[in-house]
């Protein structure tokens, strides 16, 4: 199965910011790689490194809807 092409833009991942909800940060990114707690309270989605924001791996938790952290971690390939 071919996969979807990537919407949004790596390199504003260190842009986001708490506050912002999950449509705002779908609109800006694109959608995360990796999510966990789908449908409850809390949801924590994952961005793996990508052109425009290489060598980075991008975690945002999220509480009712809304950024409550972000986790930037680098790493070398």
């Amino acid at each position: 199965r071919a996969k979807a092409p990537r919407t949004g833009d790596p390199s504003a991942r260190r842009y986001l910011r708490t506050g912002m909800s999950e449509g705002e940060v779908i609109a800006r990114v694109g959608p995360p790689d990796l999510t966990t707690g789908k449908g409850r309270r809390q949801a924590r989605w994952t961005w793996m490194p990508a052109p425009g924001d290489p060598d980075t791996i991008t975690v945002v938790l999220f509480d009712v809807g809304r950024v409550v952290e972000i986790e930037r971690t680098v790493v070398k390939r």
